[in-house]
């Protein structure tokens, strides 16, 4: 992407919205034709209106996030206290419906503060492969860097392993050790601990 081009998107809308609005008379003024000016901006209002959509489409998933996390803490409320009622009864157990409804108390419920993610790295077929299980959670973000350099890189999320590395060498050539971290995803939140690092020689 040519470096005229911002790369962040609130910054890249503004420039859009800039050459949309400017091009007409621009493009002519700088010896261009009023189509190639038609053009360019067109082109630039499609990515301004994904953009508007993109935007509007998030505001309308927030607040219906919000209606689930009030309806959920309502709602729940009221399970739980029927079912606590249920449960006193003499025949609630033995007559199978506990196990049924699922309402038996596990003494291994999931805890997002203290979730860990286990991750395994191996090549296969020339390509870096990290392995897990996501035990609980919605997917992973996987993070990685080149031994010895400081932060991490987020690769991406994935939802079901593997998760495959396919970046070139960072010098052509030159054998590199790249570590990996993950940690554990809910309602596109990360959550609890990362994991231990991981390492692997490659060599491209």
């Amino acid at each position: 992407m040519p470096d005229y081009i911002p790369s962040k998107r609130e910054q890249r809308r503004a420039w859009l919205q800039n050459l949309s609005a400017k091009s007409a008379a621009q493009v002519v003024a700088g010896g261009g034709t009023a189509p190639v000016a038609t053009n360019l901006t067109t082109a630039a209002d499609a990515i301004i209106a994904a953009y508007d959509d993109t935007d509007s489409a998030k505001t309308t998933l927030d607040g219906k996030k919000a209606v689930e996390t009030d309806t959920e803490g309502t709602q729940l409320g009221i399970i739980r206290g029927i079912l606590t009622t249920l449960k006193v009864l003499p025949n609630w157990k033995s007559s199978g419906a506990d196990a049924e409804l699922q309402s038996s108390s596990s003494s291994s419920q999931f805890d997002p503060s203290t979730y860990k993610p286990v991750i395994s790295v191996e090549i296969k077929g020339g390509l870096i492969t990290l392995d897990f299980k996501k035990k609980g959670v919605d997917a992973l973000a996987i993070y990685g860097r080149l031994r010895g350099t400081l932060g991490w890189t987020k690769l991406g999320v994935d939802t079901s392993s593997p998760y495959v590395d396919g970046r070139p060498l960072a010098t052509p050539g030159v054998a590199e050790i790249r570590e990996y971290m993950a940690r554990g995803m809910m309602d596109d939140e990360e959550i609890g601990l990362e994991s231990d690092i991981v390492s692997i020689v490659f060599g491209g």
